[in-house]
């Protein structure tokens, strides 16, 4: 659904940028929040919210500010799936 994909493009992006513009026009801080992104069935291979939270936490950090990407119903397409992994990348270099 092309619609989905540019709906989760932008949102990469103004996680990218550190900040989006809600609704009302307000401009809404992103800047050293997590992104975390839901994914229907892990199938084991993703790390449990909680643990990574108090990883952080135990790891001498306060509890990171975090914001949540959930997907459509029946999960997100291989596309956006790729996207992810490269925002990811270029966010953390």
């Amino acid at each position: 659904d092309p619609t989905t994909m540019g709906d989760t493009q932008e949102v990469l992006r103004a996680w990218q940028r550190g900040y989006m513009v809600t609704a009302d026009g307000d401009n809404l801080s992103l800047d050293g929040r997590w992104l975390l992104i839901c994914r229907e069935r892990g199938a084991g291979s993703s790390y449990p919210v909680l643990d990574a939270l108090l990883q952080s936490q135990s790891e001498g950090g306060a509890l990171p500010s975090v914001a949540f990407l959930v997907g459509p119903e029946g999960g997100w397409s291989p596309q956006e799936e790729h996207m992810f992994e490269q925002a990811t990348k270029e966010k953390n270099e």
